[in-house]
C-alpha cells in the first residue's frame, strides 16, 4: 500500500516548505523537502494517473482546499503556463 506523509512547516507569511516521506509496503520510496522556487518532476505512484506525468515544474506556492486538500501551484517549464499539482505526484528532479 502506497502512503505519503506530509508534513507542514508554516511562517508568519503562510507555509514556508513541506516534507514529503512516500513509503510503499513499508519501505521508503523517497523522502525531500518542498519549498517555494524548487524545480521538480511530476511523476504520480498511480501508473494510470497521466495528467501532467514527467513534466517538469517550479513551485509558486501552497494552497489548502476542502475537497482537493494540499496542492502546489506550479509553473511547467516546458510552455510556461499555471497549473495545481497534488503534493504526492511531485518528485525531485535525478
Amino acid at each position: 500500500m502506497f502512503f505519503c506523509e506530509i508534513k507542514i512547516l508554516k511562517s508568519a507569511n503562510g507555509i514556508e516548505k513541506i516534507k514529503v516521506k512516500k513509503t510503499h509496503n513499508g519501505n521508503q520510496l523517497s523522502k525531500f523537502t518542498i519549498r517555494i522556487g524548487d524545480e521538480l518532476v511530476v511523476k504520480p505512484h498511480n501508473k494510470l494517473k497521466l495528467k501532467h506525468r514527467d513534466r517538469r515544474v517550479q513551485v509558486l506556492n501552497f494552497t489548502e482546499h476542502d475537497r482537493f486538500g494540499l496542492r502546489a501551484r506550479v509553473k511547467f517549464l516546458d510552455n510556461n503556463r499555471y497549473g495545481f499539482v497534488n503534493i504526492e505526484d511531485l518528485e525531485e528532479l535525478v
